[in-house]
């Protein structure tokens, strides 16, 4: 009796244990950055369970499903600039999202003064024509 009673304890503890570890291994943890007012699409190989976004009133949401369900996407819209955090349960997994957002790039746009924009384009060489007579091409 004491032998069962110990090889029961034994193994309670040891599925506890890998258990544990394996559950802890299922986590993933991704980095996101996103853009303000604009969709964007997470894909998941698995069936969602269920999502929860830390702050839910900064952003809109949707799950899509294809056809055969052997996958599903996230559709999230972020309507504020604020760091967030998301996390999506799926059948054999948890996601961790950490979502952060573009900083504004400083891009080197060339100067164009006003007066040239009213231009015409700068033709090398050709004339006005008529649309019945197309110019002879030199050769």
């Amino acid at each position: 009796m004491k032998n069962i009673l110990l090889f029961l304890i034994i193994s309670m503890i040891s599925n506890i244990l890998f258990s544990s570890k394996s559950f802890a291994s299922s986590e993933i943890d991704k980095n996101l950055n996103l853009s303000v007012n604009t969709s964007h699409l997470l894909t998941f190989d698995e069936k969602i369970i269920r999502y929860k976004f830390e702050n839910e009133k900064e952003f809109q949401s949707e799950i899509l499903s294809n056809i055969f369900n052997s996958r599903q996407e996230l559709l999230i819209k972020p309507l504020q600039k604020l760091d967030n955090k998301l996390t999506v349960w799926t059948a054999s997994r948890i996601y961790n999202f950490n979502i952060a957002f573009e900083q504004n790039k400083v891009t080197n746009t060339p100067k164009i003064d006003e007066d040239e924009i009213d231009k015409p384009p700068f033709l090398s060489g050709m004339t006005d024509f008529d649309l019945d007579n197309p110019p002879i091409i030199n050769k």
